[in-house]
């Protein structure tokens, strides 16, 4: 569990989102190389989602909270042009921050030092994460097409945008993700219904 802030400066718990189908992703709003790929890729699902009426939510957490006070994070999302009925930018104290991401998302959340932070000096995990409702992490999706990954022809039925093609977004790992969240989603309707299938 844990306790901290959205971009409004609401409260944030795992109980927000219990109940919900998530992905989540991790960012910090100075950073110039892969943090604009993951948001990317987060408003091409949020558009996907949108489109096919798809009631999966999707979570930005920093990894640089000193910095992305919720105010920040504000206008981030606003410039992004998150959805932001759908879509929450995340912050709170580092050892909070870091104890979701190292100890309960399992991923990385480092920095050298924290007197002289550039905007390299930051790492973090470029995996998307899908969560159920929950609170279970069903799967981790990448981002980026894997370096030295020659490009082919995209199955049918995968589709990609040319701004995802420009940053190098890998459109199988993201359509794979967009299929699995909608899997667990419809899983988890049936349930409600009282459906055994």
């Amino acid at each position: 569990d844990f306790a901290l802030q959205d971009q409004d400066g609401q409260p944030f718990s795992l109980a927000s989102m219990r109940g919900k189908v998530w992905v989540a992703g991790f960012i910090f709003t100075t950073c110039p190389s892969v943090c604009p790929k993951i948001s990317r890729a987060m408003l091409d699902l949020q558009q996907r989602y949108a489109r096919n009426g798809v009631e999966v939510e999707l979570v930005s957490f920093s990894v640089d909270p000193e910095n992305d006070t919720p105010a920040v994070l504000k206008r981030y999302a606003e410039n992004l042009g998150a959805d932001e009925d759908h879509w929450r930018f995340v912050t709170g104290e580092r050892p909070a921050m870091e104890a979701l991401v190292v100890e309960g998302f399992k991923t990385a959340m480092d920095r050298r030092d924290p007197g002289t932070i550039d905007m390299y000096d930051i790492a973090h995990s470029e995996k998307l994460v899908l969560i159920d409702a929950e609170g279970g992490i069903r799967g981790f999706y990448g981002v980026r097409r894997p370096k030295g990954a020659p490009v082919e022809a995209l199955p049918m039925g995968v589709y990609t945008t040319p701004e995802a093609e420009a940053l190098g977004l890998d459109a199988l790992s993201l359509d794979e993700l967009y299929h699995r969240s909608t899997h667990v989603l419809r899983a988890l309707n049936s349930e409600r219904a009282g459906c055994g299938r």
